[in-house]
């Protein structure tokens, strides 16, 4: 339940490999793709643990066979030769709030709120 970045210095040795002393990790790792459909080249050997997307670029159609068949899974904003949405984290903003309407008072942390209006 982390939630790392591509470019976080201690994700480069999980993600160094597809075999060897990685297999077991790699075999239980779960990767959500956010502002992009298919992972990079240089990961190919993890395709197999994408199980989300999150984006609003066209749908290259990668990575079908990982996605679930829960509705969420594979969120693509793109429709008819055009993004239906600005920015993926307009998309990340409305999973947020759908969630928070469930509950009584809805309180969002300054900085997230900050970070969301910033490119929503």
């Amino acid at each position: 339940d982390d939630l790392l970045f591509i470019n976080d210095e201690s994700i480069e040795t999980l993600l160094s490999h597809g075999h060897g002393d990685n297999e077991e990790k790699n075999h239980i790792l779960q990767l959500t793709l956010m502002d992009h459909n298919r992972i990079k080249s240089s990961l190919n050997h993890l395709s197999s643990n994408v199980v989300e997307i999150v984006d609003h670029h066209q749908d290259e159609g990668y990575h079908q066979e990982t996605m679930t068949t829960t509705t969420t899974s594979r969120e693509i904003a793109f429709e008819n030769g055009k993004a239906t949405v600005g920015s993926t984290c307009t998309l990340v903003a409305e999973r947020l709030f759908h969630s928070l309407e469930k509950k009584d008072e809805i309180v969002i942390d300054y900085s997230l709120g900050l970070a969301l209006l910033g490119v929503i």
